[in-house]
Parts: C-alpha cells; sequence; structure tokens
C-alpha cells in the first residue's frame, strides 16, 4: 500500500500517490480533483476512460481522504458514477479518512437519490456506519434530503438504527425541520 501525499496545485488539494515524483494526473497534466473542483465531470470521464484510467480509481483528496467516487456521488453526475462503477477495482463502500463516510453517506446527504440508487444497485451497504455509527439514512434526515432518504428505506435502510447519541434517523430529520409558525385567529 502506497502513502498519500496531499500537494497544492493552482490552488487545488491533488494527490501523489507512490513515490514523490508521481502525480496521478492525465497525459496533459489535468488532475482528478482539479476537475472536480470545477465540476468538469465530463472531462474526468475521459480521463478515467482513458490508458491510466486505471491508476485514478484508488487514489484519494488530501483534504477529507475521499475517493473520486465520494465527489461523484455527492454531485450526483450519471456518467461518471455509471463509468466509476463499472470497474472491478472500485471500492463502493470506501470510507473517507474525515469521518469514516461511505460514498453513499455522501450522496444520501446531498439528496442524490439517483446515485443512492446506482450505488444500492452496484452492492453498497445500505447501512453502512461511519466513524459516529451512523448510516447513509441518518446523513440523509440530517439535511432533509427526502428523496434520498425514500430511496434508502425502499431499498431496506434502518429507520431504528442508534448512533452513538443514542439518535435514530429519524430524530435527526426533526430536529432539523424548520421552526413551525401557528397563527391563531
Amino acid at each position: 500500500m502506497s502513502a498519500h501525499i496531499g500537494i497544492e496545485l493552482q490552488g487545488q488539494t491533488a494527490v501523489r500517490k507512490g513515490g514523490p515524483n508521481e502525480v496521478v494526473h492525465g497525459g496533459d497534466g489535468t488532475n482528478a480533483f482539479e476537475l472536480i473542483a470545477h465540476n468538469q465531470f465530463d472531462k474526468l470521464v475521459a480521463l478515467l476512460t482513458g490508458s491510466r484510467g486505471d491508476k485514478f480509481f484508488s487514489v484519494r483528496d488530501a483534504q477529507f481522504g475521499a475517493s473520486i467516487l465520494h465527489y461523484a456521488a455527492a454531485k450526483g453526475h450519471k456518467l461518471c458514477m455509471e463509468t466509476l462503477l463499472s470497474q472491478p477495482g472500485v471500492d463502493k463502500n470506501a470510507r473517507d479518512k474525515v469521518k469514516g463516510a461511505s460514498p453513499l453517506h455522501w450522496a444520501a446527504s446531498m439528496n442524490q437519490a439517483f446515485a443512492v440508487r446506482q450505488l444500492l444497485m452496484h452492492e453498497a451497504d445500505v447501512n453502512k456506519r461511519d466513524a459516529n455509527g451512523q448510516t447513509p439514512l441518518s446523513w440523509a434526515a440530517g439535511n432533509n434530503s427526502v428523496a434520498a432518504i425514500h430511496e434508502l428505506l425502499l431499498w431496506g435502510a434502518a429507520p431504528t438504527a442508534l448512533d452513538r447519541w443514542r439518535k435514530t434517523p429519524l430524530h435527526w430529520f426533526v430536529s432539523n425541520l424548520p421552526p413551525m409558525i401557528f397563527i391563531s385567529t
């Protein structure tokens, strides 16, 4: 297993993999995480399907320790997700280094129902727990991501799963609702 060393490239976090001289990028010098930062997922797909694309399937960004799949799931980019999920070496349950969250957690929190469905169709763990014991359903509920909540429940997410604070997804959903205003007549 090689170490990942974060570097700065034009203000964006990049990843080095292996020795100090090998920066993982396309033939034109483009870094995968720079493309993500600029929402250039079509170029990213071209990079992933190119001759060196396999080098990108396991790289992580330096800030969060997240994979390209984490970012594609959070943005809900259909073609990028399909490209990544079709590769045998891509870990659908990979944890980021900050919260121990999977791509499914990221997609659920951003209300990306399509990404949630795609990950689950490719056998992502619907009840995967992060470092705090929260499931993707807890993340979706905490962000009032109703479409993602619906999708997760259809796929068997546990609505009564307790996290380290002994809270269920329902608790997180209700606690993040806007205050109700009652007008009496």
